[in-house]
């Protein structure tokens, strides 16, 4: 997220002091407090699907339409769509390197729903068959593995009749490359395995009635820690770094159109199926010299044309003091 303030040169004194507060550790709440919770202005009886953009919270619904976008602070409703897809569209992933959700649907269904620059639905296709004929799956996890190569991209999958397994594909399809069992409570029922999420290094597996969610390396499976959610019945889960100050974990309830968001530590999982962010934004005042060599420009000045602009200044005459990091970098704020 790239957040820009522009701060008057009056007020210079009091960028150097949030630069000196702001370089301070950070506390946030502990692991698996809830941070936020939101109903969707548009209600679902039946739902497990889940996925978050970057902006936009998006839930799937038996019926049609089956597919919701929605803001993720007030819960508002913005778009729905009917994905042509067999039975219920179940677990849902974000994938930015491709732009679009991973669904799972019908009996062992993936299909890929593409999005376009403004988080609208361009279009869906069914991409794979799992071959396990469940008829709900309720975790699914991109996970872009190394960015520079699309071709090692994988989805963790869970379903909602092996309560214990969870399989790894590769984008092409093809049987799971992997299968392990999950680090809840053995034997199975009443213990179930249900959402997933990955991003980085390591692997979220909810456990649907326990309320508990387990954290694994996804490479060696050792458990790395654990944390309950107040959530009943909570199904698909999704990374969060973009909406909070704090990076989150969502979680959507299946019986009610209803998200909520729980702490995770910081750079423990990436959005998008991305790496996680390695340290926390940084923030800088930067003193510019405009093109004519004075440090502070009249109010007003603004650059001729053909001058390079980037001077660290903006058209009044004023300074940036910003805080920036690799997850968004279209966000600005002005004070």
């Amino acid at each position: 997220m790239n957040i820009r303030r522009i701060v008057s040169l009056g007020v210079m004194v009091l960028c150097l002091l949030l630069v000196a507060m702001l370089n301070l550790p950070v506390v946030h709440a502990a692991t698996g407090d809830q941070v936020y919770e939101v109903f969707f202005s548009t209600p679902c009886g039946l739902g497990v699907g889940l996925a978050f953009d970057g902006t936009n919270l998006w839930y799937s619904c038996s019926g049609s339409p089956n597919l919701f976008r929605a803001n993720p602070l007030t819960g508002v409703v913005d778009a729905s769509y009917a994905i042509p897809a067999p039975g219920i569209l179940g677990a849902l992933s974000y994938d930015a390197t491709r732009n679009a959700l991973w669904a799972g649907a019908g009996t062992d269904q993936v299909w890929r729903i593409d999005l376009d620059a403004g988080k609208n639905v361009t279009g869906s296709m069914l991409v794979f068959n799992t071959g396990d004929f469940c008829g709900l799956d309720d975790g699914l996890a991109f996970d872009a593995r190394n960015v520079a190569d699309p071709n090692d991209d994988v989805w963790y999958y869970s379903d909602d009749c092996w309560t214990t397994v969870i399989d790894v594909y590769t984008i092409a399809g093809g049987p799971p490359i992997e299968s392990f069992t999950w680090a809840g409570p053995l034997p199975g029922p009443p213990n179930h395995n249900s959402g997933l999420a990955v991003g980085g290094q390591f692997l979220y597996q909810m456990s649907v009635f326990e309320s508990k969610v387990y954290v694994v390396d996804k490479a060696t499976k050792a458990l790395q820690f654990t944390f309950t959610v107040g959530t009943p019945h909570p199904e698909d889960m999704e990374c969060d770094i973009n909406t909070f100050a704090t990076h989150v974990m969502w979680t959507k309830e299946a019986y009610v159109a209803q998200a909520r968001a729980f702490e995770i530590p910081f750079g423990s999982c990436g959005g998008g199926g991305l790496p996680a962010d390695e340290e926390p934004p940084k923030v800088e005042c930067i003193e510019s010299v405009n093109p004519h060599g004075a440090k502070v420009p009249p109010a007003g000045y603004t650059t001729p044309p053909g001058v390079n602009p980037k001077s660290g200044q903006n058209p009044h005459g004023n300074y940036i003091l910003s805080e920036k990091n690799d997850t968004d970098p279209s966000k600005a704020v002005y004070v």
